[in-house]
């Protein structure tokens, strides 16, 4: 069985870690094993891969593991998992070694994964630990979860309910880089609720700001902190309200460049080693936002080129006569191809400008072409009113929403105005089925390109 490391984990990460990792699929049989398996149990780079996770338990045990295995996997019950226990270890050489193990799960694209670290329980190692070493179940199912986030602007929102979850943050806060402007953006779905701290507002200028959010971006290092009362920073009230006792903002960096800034509150005094394990918890992040951003600079690459592709579309269409309507059903599919929605519509004024007429439609099981749009009613008059391209992220509580839409489940709509010179010839709008889905501004772009693409269809070239 091939499997991409990279849907389960970052394994740049894992092998930074101290604690032998394994993974396992969902039949137990291994698909990875960081660096640390080697210095622990002594087997080499790839050399359990395929093995069952027995591989690596005592005979004389292996028949335990393999009914608790066997039992979990027809109930579903867990005793053991999320929680270490004291056990032997079988090293490569046939040796024994005192670990506590740590099993947890997973599920990423339909399948389920098993995730085991092995910390070292030698006397030797004993002696030379300070302290408690970051639990690392825990940041493997964080590098999993945030691998497994397929829409980039949705891993702030991710990153705060891994922190509060699994990381015991009483407040957590993530603001996003913009490098053209130089400031740090909180997304909206991961902002306090009512006012918050001045320190914590959701947009900084990273020059001109001296809040400790911004000067954590500057200098690009953690910033720590017990005892935050006196902090002038915070307001004491909101401090006392949420019984805050430290603070923790690190940068999000990957490969040299910012991704943004993290902010981590709890309720007790934060340790070195939390602020260790933190760390390597924004590598996980800022890795997972550094590919979010590649991917979406090659999905804006290759939206361009299908709107270029369309403008030819259109203009051979115009030049070989074909009528305006199919023009247009050519560019409502490639425009709900570009923007990956399940469908589009472009509406025309009727004769007496009071409502509008569904001129052309796609992904539509029963076309609706001919279906009026009443004066006042929905997205398509808002839009027409304001000669703007205008998005209504969650459409079932939107106040004007259209009763067949409703019904038709669409959550998201995006529309823009289709000029003909100066006037107002149509409204294209296109909608999505799915929840979440959050128009940025290359979402905009896009759309008012294939606008201005119809109103040269409509118009005759």
């Amino acid at each position: 069985m091939r499997v991409d490391l990279q849907s389960i984990a970052y394994p740049e990460i894992l092998d930074a870690l101290t604690e032998a990792v394994l993974v396992a699929d969902g039949s137990g049989r291994i698909v990875y094993g960081n660096s640390a398996v080697e210095r622990l149990l002594g087997w080499g780079a790839g050399e359990l891969t395929g093995k069952p996770l027995t591989a690596v338990v005592p005979p004389q045990m292996r028949g335990r593991h393999a009914a608790g295995f066997q039992r979990y996997q027809a109930t579903r019950v867990p005793r053991i998992l999320g929680r270490g226990v004291r056990a032997p270890a079988l090293r490569r050489n046939g040796t024994e070694l005192r670990v506590e193990l740590t099993l947890s799960t997973f599920v990423t694209e339909g399948e389920e994964w098993f995730v085991a670290t092995f910390r070292d329980q030698s006397p030797r190692a004993e002696s030379d630990a300070e302290g408690g070493p970051p639990p690392l179940a825990a940041l493997a199912r964080a590098a999993a979860e945030l691998a497994s986030v397929a829409d980039p602007e949705r891993l702030p929102q991710k990153a705060v309910e891994l922190l509060s979850n699994h990381f015991g943050a009483a407040v957590a806060r993530v603001w996003r880089y913009d490098a053209a402007r130089n400031t740090l953006h909180q997304p909206a779905r991961v902002r306090l609720r009512g006012a918050p701290p001045e320190a914590l507002r959701p947009d900084i200028d990273v020059e001109r700001d001296t809040l400790l959010i911004a000067e954590v971006a500057r200098a690009r290092r953690p910033f720590l902190k017990n005892g935050l009362a006196d902090d002038p920073q915070f307001d004491p009230a909101w401090i006392a309200r949420e019984r805050l006792a430290a603070v923790a903002a690190l940068p999000l960096a990957y490969g040299g460049e910012l991704h943004g800034v993290l902010a981590y509150f709890a309720r007790t005094p934060l340790t070195h080693e939390r602020l260790q394990e933190l760390e390597l918890f924004c590598a996980l992040l800022a890795a997972a936002l550094n590919e979010g951003r590649r991917a979406r600079t090659a999905a804006e690459r290759d939206g361009l080129a299908l709107q270029t592709a369309t403008l030819r579309e259109v203009q051979r269409g115009l030049r070989s006569g074909r009528p305006a309507g199919e023009i247009v059903e050519g560019i409502l599919e490639r425009a709900v191809e570009a923007l990956e929605l399940d469908g589009g519509l472009l509406l025309l004024p009727d004769s007496r400008q009071e409502g509008f007429t569904v001129a052309a439609c796609v992904g539509y099981k029963s076309p609706i072409v001919g279906y009026g749009v009443t004066a006042g009613a929905g997205l398509t008059h808002e839009i027409a009113a304001r000669e703007a391209t205008t998005a209504v992220a969650s459409y079932p509580s939107y106040p004007k929403a259209l009763p067949p839409l409703r019904q038709r489940g669409v959550q998201a709509v995006l529309g823009a105005p289709v000029f003909v010179g100066r006037r107002l010839a149509a409204v294209l709008k296109l909608e999505t089925k799915k929840r979440g889905r959050v128009f940025a501004e290359a979402d905009h772009t896009a759309i008012e390109t294939f606008a201005a693409c119809a109103s040269l269809a409509l118009g005759g070239g």
